[in-house]
């Protein structure tokens, strides 16, 4: 069952930041999609077909009931499962945790959730032993959602003992781990550290979050103004995040800013630049309309007033939702047609 749950977090982080794109100096992840779900709103939880006291049974159709996102009939079943596997240990921490991953995944309730994951891991007698170590990682990204990095690094720390034997577990505690040195405690170099870990223990930088740590290693180098790593790690990452556009979104949009910022090339910048809008799920999110108006400047700046102002038209319709922008294209705008 370890599929259903335990990307849950870096999907969300994508993350803090997490399932939604971010903006520079974030760290994030596409969200998953949804699963199609055969539950009508305050429908009644159908009748189970289980014999009573037939606990696997009974979990095993609220693991069903999760997959189909019926939240209702899924923990009716775990409640009415738990009491008759009260004596075997290996069993609760299962449903533990998928009860938890109920509570977070489909009723959006982490209050609740974090209360499971706790259950999951006090009645685990071997923490090394799936999903214990999982259930404390997730208390960790809980933490970190809340900002509250002392608890998130301190659960992070427990995890790791327990999770060395499986990488993709590692790949996900390293990425979190750097996230929250990142985004809650401002520590870059800490961070960076964690970044280089997740990558490290990857197997396959093509699954997520590996490629984004390699990925944020690059965006950390251009804020350092390290133009030659941050050029490095783009382009080395480049195959291996092709299937997840929203992360070719951010990695063009970085990649074109350090040839355009640090490396003074505007015939790279415009390029990539084209690139972040081509790979964009959506212009109206970062950095699409942002692609699309630095391309307009660049025109401007080779002197195509026309091509500038097809392009801003076009930034302007898209980041509408965004004041700050709008203004700065509007300043733009009189550099071409002065106001009387």
């Amino acid at each position: 069952m370890r599929k259903i749950t335990w990307r849950l977090g870096w999907v969300l982080l994508v993350l803090a930041s997490l399932a939604q794109t971010r903006a520079p100096g974030k760290t994030g992840l596409a969200a998953a999609p949804a699963l199609p779900s055969s539950a009508s709103a305050g429908a009644p939880a159908p009748a189970s077909t289980a014999l009573l006291g037939d606990y696997q049974a009974l979990y095993q159709e609220g693991v069903v009931a999760y997959q189909k996102k019926d939240a209702e009939t899924a923990l009716q079943r775990f409640g009415q499962a738990e009491p008759y596997g009260r004596n075997d240990w290996r069993f609760l921490k299962d449903l533990y945790w998928q009860w938890a991953a109920t509570y977070r995944d489909l009723k959006k309730d982490n209050g609740k959730a974090l209360e499971y994951y706790r259950k999951c891991v006090e009645v685990s007698q071997d923490l090394s032993e799936w999903p214990a170590y999982w259930a404390i990682y997730m208390q960790g990204v809980i933490a970190f959602e809340n900002g509250d990095a002392g608890a998130a690094l301190q659960s992070f720390s427990r995890a790791e003992l327990y999770g060395q034997k499986e990488w993709t577990f590692m790949n996900d505690l390293y990425w979190y781990w750097g996230a929250t040195y990142r985004d809650l405690k401002k520590d870059n170099a800490k961070a960076l550290e964690y970044y280089r870990q997740s990558e490290k223990v990857s197997q396959d930088l093509s699954e997520s979050p590996a490629y984004w740590a390699v990925y944020m290693q690059g965006v950390i180098a251009y804020e350092n103004r390290d133009a030659k790593t941050a050029l490095e790690r783009f382009s080395r990452i480049e195959p291996s995040g092709k299937k997840d556009r929203t992360f070719m979104n951010n990695l063009y949009w970085y990649w074109a800013a350090t040839y355009r910022e640090l490396e003074k090339d505007n015939i790279k910048a415009l390029e990539l630049y084209q690139k972040c809008v081509d790979a964009s799920p959506d212009p109206s999110v970062w950095p699409g309309y942002r692609a699309i108006y630095l391309t307009g400047v660049i025109a401007l700046e080779n002197g195509d007033k026309a091509a500038a102002l097809i392009n801003f038209d076009q930034a302007e319709k898209y980041g509408k939702n965004d004041p700050a922008f709008l203004k700065e294209v509007h300043k733009m705008r009189e550099t071409i047609n002065p106001a009387p």
